[in-house]
């Protein structure tokens, strides 16, 4: 838990006091509905009654009235508060899980993270920092001691009698606690996986209707369904019992307990048994005290489970940066890495020069994309060093790239305020002549069901994107692996006519892309057999070769 209340120091003292006013504005409440009782003993003791007694009256009442109010508002600042919390705290977990590295990433499904952020977030914010922490906890606490003290200045022997009777409340309250958390921590594992469950079964629909295996998934889910209901019906049961056990001692025992002693006691002339009827409602609040005391022991327990949720992804290992170069784009210095116990790279070096227009090639499985996850520092190598530029001189392309449901200029420029002279510019760079035959140009909206881009212009899209920005580094993952001929060779042009200021770094498995390159790497089992330009790699007659013969049989 003290992970979690690490959120709420930006706004503690306000959530302090928020909670004292609403404790203070119990105590007025509580109070003069003593006095009230106090007064009506001494009229039955007395048998009189007069117009001061009941202007008295009156003044309590109307202090009862304007107080309570006063709760609204201070639960919609609680309210405000916990929601801040809740905030940060999913800030950090997406942060997390963006710049974690892939390995640690991969462990969890985005369904999975998405309820962990809206549920257990929301969960611990309110029960830790925000709404249920204040009126829960702090509020009766607060309420409590100001209760106390205040008995203390009327009789201090009755504020001891009605604390010692609330005592017995610290026990109560913590039947069933070990089992309520057993309890929370199954639902909430549960519906996680009930989450992933329905989200597959939705991406899979082509499937489960072709298999006409729907009985069985229906199956599967209703018995997941249940076996939720089980669990939030065992922990509700274990909820009301003690919340039943709480309320008969509180309104029950406890007033019986006070009554009795306190008559037993005025009968011997020790204390004002209308004093005694004026410690009743206070009595309650020091009683809640007692059992907001235990609570915050029993919250602690069961918010523990969602807290394990959200910081197993907050502290995800992250990306490590990787040592960065100004004389040149790229340097692998006797790298290596492994997939668990598989080792993929095998002591690999090699240098990128600034402003070259460089390769990977190899077939799949020779240790490409491993090299391009390093590169980008998703992955840290074993051992070895590897340098690249700063992050802000690197561009990146993917062999699919995403468009947001944006226009296609702010798709060029990632802004919403796009400088349109560069728009027009960097997409003219990127051969993309298809956007002024749209009916809105770059107005058009790429994404959604009015997309009619092939992957072709999508990808000349994420080019233009690139050039936009003027970064001086640009990686390319298998650009052109989903596009058909007349699409790679628009992009082919596009890189070949890249202006020399620029350094280009592609992984490809189509060496027609990259004959005009000026540094090619072949790869081949995790290790660079060959180094040069095409020519000099066919003149070698090696593993490039072959990869080219092969290529040209195909077409």
């Amino acid at each position: 838990m003290k992970r979690t209340l690490h959120y709420l120091k930006p706004y503690l003292f306000l959530l302090i006091l928020l909670s004292l006013l609403m404790a203070a504005g119990y105590l007025i409440i509580f109070s003069s509905i003593g006095v009230l009782l106090r007064q009506t003993m001494r009229l039955i003791q007395n048998d009189s009654f007069d117009s001061h007694q009941m202007r008295k009256i009156l003044l309590y009442l109307l202090a009862v009235a304007c107080v309570s109010p006063l709760t609204g508002f201070t639960r919609y600042g609680t309210k405000c508060i916990e929601r801040k919390v809740g905030d940060a705290m999913r800030a950090d977990m997406l942060h997390a899980y963006l710049n974690g590295e892939e390995t640690a990433v991969e462990k969890y499904k985005v369904q999975d993270v998405h309820n962990r952020m809206r549920t257990d977030a929301d969960t611990a914010a309110s029960w830790c920092c925000g709404y249920n922490m204040s009126g829960w906890v702090l509020e009766p606490i607060f309420s409590g001691i100001l209760s106390t003290i205040y008995l203390c200045f009327i009789d201090w022997r009755i504020a001891v009698l009605c604390l010692l009777c609330a005592l017995a409340n610290l026990f109560i309250v913590q039947l069933f606690s070990k089992e309520k958390k057993e309890m929370e921590r199954k639902i909430t594992e549960e519906q996680s996986d009930l989450t992933v469950f329905m989200k597959e079964g939705v991406d899979g629909a082509e499937e489960v209707r072709t298999f006409s295996i729907q009985q069985l998934l229906e199956g599967k889910l209703s018995s997941k369904i249940q076996q939720i209901v089980f669990h939030q019906r065992k922990r509700d049961m274990y909820t009301y019992v003690r919340g039943a056990a709480i309320g008969l001692f509180g309104d029950c025992v406890l007033i019986g307990m006070i009554l009795m002693l306190g008559a037993y006691l005025a009968s011997k002339n020790i204390i004002s048994f209308p004093n005694v009827m004026m410690a009743v409602p206070l009595s309650d609040q020091m009683c809640q005290m007692m059992v907001s005391l235990g609570l915050y022991f029993v919250i602690e327990k069961q918010q523990a489970v969602h807290e394990e949720r959200i910081f197993e992804i907050v502290d995800l290992p992250q990306i490590k940066k990787t040592e960065t170069t100004e004389k040149d784009a790229a340097v692998f210095e006797h790298v290596r890495y492994s997939y668990g116990q598989k080792e993929v790279l095998h002591d690999v070096s090699f240098r990128i020069r600034r402003g070259e227009k460089a390769a990977i090639v190899g077939e799949t499985g020779s240790g490409k994309s491993t090299v391009m996850k390093l590169l980008l520092g998703v992955l840290s190598p074993d051992t070895g060093k590897v340098e690249t530029p700063v992050p802000q001189e690197i561009s990146y392309i993917s062999q699919e790239s995403s468009l947001f449901h944006q226009s296609i200029a702010v798709n060029i420029a990632v802004d919403q305020h796009p400088d349109m002279d560069k728009v027009k510019k960097a997409a003219e760079e990127a051969d993309c002549d298809f956007i002024l035959q749209k009916e809105k140009g770059f107005e058009d909206i790429p994404s959604g069901e009015k997309s009619d881009l092939s992957g072709g212009q999508i990808q000349r899209i994420a080019l233009a994107r690139a050039f936009y920005s003027n970064r001086k580094v640009i990686f390319m993952d298998e650009p052109t692996s989903a596009l058909d001929q007349a699409s790679s060779e628009i992009i082919t042009n596009v890189l070949n006519n890249l202006k020399k200021d620029k350094t280009l770094f592609v992984i490809t498995h189509r060496l027609d892309l990259i004959r005009h390159f000026d540094h090619i790497l072949v790869m081949q089992n995790g290790k660079i057999m060959e180094e040069g330009n095409h020519d000099t790699l066919m003149e070698k007659n090696g593993v490039y070769a072959s990869l080219w013969k092969k290529e040209a049989e195909r077409k």
